[in-house]
């Protein structure tokens, strides 16, 4: 206990003469637990020897590993040993029962079948990879010391790690605690150095092992004790006893987590492994150090790292990794460092607030046979996206957790880390989620400040923040540099969510709120809630499929009207289906078909808009390019004048063309009724949802010319934005509009054909690019849990006001919860389940 050991072992039943039971583990039950060997049946706890009964410590009993290095690969022996574990594992429920073999001994068809077959509580393997060169010509035979890295014993490790993982139980080790010379097979064992000593522990943990045996012969041999050879047999602990004491320290802190987490997901599993990356060291010499069984150099860098990809094992880290020697071994060349992914065993170890946490185990790999654990210290820099605002660090000596901001240094964020040889650091992306298995210390630390957002008038608008620190937290929330309190519009002024209902023009202001808990505080920085007006209208064009768009209401009050020259031709009318397109707020009501000689139809606006910008935007798909023109036809466009008229309208702003090319179309612009076009070349062909922005930007009073602009499918990652990404086209030369825009124009000329067939839906206008490219959230369940009540708790999110969740026992006739609907995006259901045996759950956008 004093070197922190969890356990001690008993080689079989035997005990020294002189020392009973009770002078080793104190009195029944035992002041430890304990474990032991099982040579066969026969010596099975437990028993009574002259020197003690084992009966009243079986509670204490933890391990107990069935035989050792049996021959599996020989079938008769393996049933032996399966037979042995079906007969016993009824008789030790709460007992971890396991074999164990060395490395390379098992074949994998051989291995599997005995634990798919003997259930066996863990798999566990021996590989002793310190060693020395056997040389006759010495008397004792021991030769220079073998160093690492030790890969074969990397091998053996990613082999085990796989097996068991796969079977769904733990992975145990023995690590290399002896020196030994066997001269019948030319081998010798040395002591570890610490550095080594190091390695053999967190290399192995790094490959998710879960259970650490040290084994020694005797005395003699232990790699912890010197014995004096004056006949006394005094033993004494030694240099490498008193670097094991902080090892098994730092091991017992970081299993407090690590029994919780298993690896993620290899890419190819059971091919490679990928859930753990060698960023690649060098020999002295300066050559490379291999690459370890069943892994894979990179394709891009195999002169670097094994096989690894952006965003596959996690969602920040970046390649820009660099590893610098230290120390003063491995004539400076950096040495191996071993990056290993976890996550959580079950979800809900970390709660039900949080899903797919990501904890990362870095080792630095470099060893040396002499000198301290010191010598062989690495700097390894860790880079990542500036979006990761800070880590939550295990300390390894006292098992708390520290929240470790992360500094920008070239365009990253980047984590240092300064590791004695064979050391590790465990930590995870800090995002508000409990670190697994410990506590969270220190002041609070912001690691998710809060955002600048546009929101529209009269909805509601939202500030929210993540922090860490030891113990409860406080928030306070301020606006403009003044403390807030519920009341009225606000609520959420003393929780990490600021919610501001209705928002009116005197709720746009810059918003902070200040963090404490018992050691300290901190202020988030400023998020700056912008107003806009709420779209001037939306038109989702929900009329009977075949009725005439003329004649028909807006939601918003507006009322399409008549422009054209007669009856020749088919009218505007709606039909039925949408066009729908992706991250933008779905699609609903219908859409309308024009194209061909007919009429065109206008939607006024009252007031019109006499300075600033106007957008419009929609979805837009040729159906039939029958009789479209190559020189160009118009089909939407801005106008300055409202109500009908007689003729087509001849002054429209940011007028919309479409011409045939090879292949299909372009589309091009123009300011207004000049011939001032503008072309893109992107060719289109029918049947292509296409989504088009359009604004007039109004100068009126100024020597500046009126501007027209075209943004033809601009990039999902700008919707919503606050500012409008570059044009496709821009139109600037040509008339301007007579000081104001009133309505806007689908335009079918009446004497040159048009496209055949042309569909339009979701028509918005709006001063703001936001408003015309509302992105979307889709409806999706963040987490589910079952409750100690036998209730099943969902929680997602979706667009404010527009989720709802559905409940269905077939999942044919589905029943709606309309009590689930969001108002800032996050929704939660709690279903009591009440006789029912089982239930269905669906998401949807609500328009």
């Amino acid at each position: 206990s004093n070197a922190n050991y969890t356990t001690f072992d008993w080689f079989d039943p035997s005990r020294p003469e002189n020392d009973p039971d009770g002078l080793w583990m104190g009195p029944a039950p035992g002041a430890l637990p304990w474990a032991r060997w099982a040579g066969d049946q026969t010596r099975m706890p437990p028993i009574v020897t002259p020197y003690g009964d084992e009966a009243p410590y079986m509670s204490q009993l933890v391990s107990l590993q069935l035989g050792d290095e049996f021959d599996l690969n020989n079938d008769t022996t393996r049933g032996n040993l399966i037979n042995w574990f079906l007969a016993v594992s009824n008789n030790f429920p709460n007992t971890l029962l396991y074999h164990n073999n060395f490395g390379g001994q098992v074949g994998d068809a051989q291995l599997a079948d005995f634990y798919t077959r003997a259930h066996p509580d863990m798999l566990s393997f021996d590989t002793y990879p310190w060693q020395s060169v056997w040389d006759g010509n010495q008397s004792n035979h021991i030769g220079a010391a073998l160093s690492g890295p030790p890969t074969g014993w990397y091998g053996d490790l990613r082999r085990y790690r796989q097996h068991a993982w796969g079977a769904g139980i733990p992975m145990g080790i023995y690590r290399q605690t002896f020196h030994s010379v066997e001269d019948y097979d030319t081998r010798v064992y040395r002591d570890p150095s610490p550095s080594e000593m190091r390695l053999n522990t967190f290399a192995a943990l790094a490959f998710n092992a879960k259970f650490i045996a040290d084994f020694v012969y005797n005395v003699g041999a232990c790699s912890l004790f010197n014995i004096t050879f004056n006949g006394s047999g005094d033993s004494f602990t030694n240099a490498l006893y008193n670097e094991m004491v902080d090892v098994n320290l730092r091991a017992k802190n970081f299993g407090k987590t690590l029994v919780y987490l298993q690896p993620v997901n290899d890419a190819v599993a059971n091919t490679y492994t990928t859930g753990i990356m060698f960023i690649r060291g060098k020999y002295p010499d300066g050559s490379l150090t291999p690459v370890p069984n069943s892994f894979l150099a990179d394709p891009q860098d195999p002169n670097l790292y094994t096989d690894w990809a952006f965003l596959r094992n996690d969602i920040y880290l970046t390649n820009t990794w660099a590893v610098t020697n230290k120390g003063t071994k491995n004539n400076g060349n950096p040495g191996d460092v071993i990056v290993s992914w976890f996550k959580p065993l079950d979800e809900s170890f970390d709660g039900p607030a949080y899903n797919n946490e990501t904890y990362i185990m870095v080792v630095n790999g470099l060893s040396d046979p002499t000198g301290s654990a010191a010598d062989c210290q690495q700097e390894i820099r860790l880079n990542f996206l500036t979006s990761l605002l800070a880590v939550d660090m295990m300390n390894p000596t006292n098992g708390q957790v520290e929240v470790k901001p992360l500094t920008l240094t070239n365009g990253f964020r980047q984590l240092v880390l300064n590791l004695n040889g064979g050391d590790a650091a465990l930590f995870k992306f800090a995002d508000g989620a409990p670190f697994i298995g410990s506590a969270v210390v220190g002041p609070p630390v912001i690691v998710r400040q809060p955002v600048n957002q546009i929101t529209a008038t009269n909805s509601a608008g939202f500030a929210s923040v993540a922090a860490e620190g030891g113990g409860p937290m406080s928030y306070q929330w301020r606006k403009n540099g003044t403390g807030l309190s519920d009341g009225g519009s606000i609520s959420g002024s003393a929780t990490a969510t600021l919610i501001i209902n209705n928002a009116q023009a005197s709720d746009a202001a810059s918003y902070s709120v200040v963090v404490s808990n018992a050691l300290g505080t901190v202020t988030s920085s400023n998020a700056v809630i912008t107003l806009t007006s709420p779209i001037q209208w939306r038109e989702p064009f929900n009329y009977t499929g075949g009725t005439a768009l003329s004649g028909q209401t807006t939601p918003t009050g507006q009322t399409w009207a008549d422009v054209g020259t007669g009856t020749a031709g088919t009218a505007i009318a709606a039909t039925n289906g949408n066009l729908t397109l992706p991250y933008l707020s779905p699609s609903s009501g219908n859409s309308i078909l024009f194209g061909g000689l007919g009429k065109s139809a206008r939607l006024s606006f009252s007031p019109a808009v006499s300075s600033g910008t106007l957008y419009f935007s929609c979805a837009f798909k040729v159906l039939d390019l029958t009789g479209a023109s190559s020189g160009g036809g118009f089909f939407v466009g801005f106008n300055n004048s409202v109500g009908t008229q007689a003729g087509q309208p001849s002054v429209v702003g940011t007028r919309v063309y479409l011409r045939t090319v090879a292949g299909g179309f372009n589309f091009g612009v123009a300011k207004n009724s000049d011939t001032d076009w503008y072309w893109d070349s992107t060719v289109y062909t029918s049947n292509q949802t296409i989504f088009l922005v359009g604004s007039y930007t109004l100068n009126s009073g100024t020597t500046t010319d009126d501007v027209a602009k075209l943004w033809i499918n601009p990039s999902p990652a700008t919707y919503g934005a606050g500012a409008p990404p570059g044009p496709t086209l821009t139109a600037a030369t040509g008339n301007d509009l007579s000081g104001n825009l009133a309505s806007l124009v689908f335009f079918q000329r009446s004497s040159i054909v048009e496209p055949a067939a042309m569909l339009v839906d979701e028509l918005r206008v709006a001063n703001t690019w936001a408003s015309v490219t509302p992105s979307f959230t889709p409806v999706r369940f963040t987490s589910n849990s079952l409750q100690a009540n036998g209730s099943v708790r969902l929680q997602g999110v979706g667009d404010a006001g527009h989720v709802s969740v559905d409940i269905s026992t077939n999942m044919t006739s589905w029943s709606q919860v309309a009590s689930t609907l969001g108002t800032n995006g996050v929704f939660e259901y709690n279903d009591p389940m009440p006789n029912i045996l089982h239930r269905f759950y669906r998401g949807r956008f609500v328009p």
